[in-house]
Parts: structure tokens; sequence; C-alpha cells
């Protein structure tokens, strides 16, 4: 089971808040690319990252946070 951690909206106008706010919903609704197979060469950032291999034109979703967690879509 995933722990996925909500994101709340700001309740201020601070600048530094809204933009780290910004960052956390863009990387929600974000995936990695990386010329190659990821599995072993980069993090995934949560599980259920997703990653696009943009040699093979294949997906890649992480089952889990090690660099070795990555498993093909495709």
């Amino acid at each position: 089971m995933a722990i996925i951690k909500s994101i709340s909206v700001p309740k201020t106008t601070d600048v530094k808040e809204l933009r780290k706010w910004f960052e956390q919903i863009s990387e929600k609704f974000s995936y990695q690319s990386y010329a190659g197979d990821p599995t072993s060469n980069i993090l995934p950032r949560w599980t259920g990252d997703l990653c696009l291999d943009t040699t093979n034109n294949d997906w890649y979703k992480a089952t889990g946070t090690a660099a070795a967690d990555w498993k093909a879509l495709t």
C-alpha cells in the first residue's frame, strides 16, 4: 500500500509558501524522463512515480523508492 502525502493549500500570501505549493502540485502531475531504462539509473520521487524511456518510448512505474524499483509498463 502506498502512502500518499496530501498537499494542503497554503493559508498565506507569502510568495515562498505559494511557490513551494505550486512546485508540489506540478511534481504530482508530472513524470520523469530518461534516455534508456531508468532502473538503477534514477531515483523515483515516490512509489507510483512514472518515467518515460525517451530512447525506446517505454513507460516505467516505481514500485518503491530505490533506483532498482522501476518496472516496465510497456
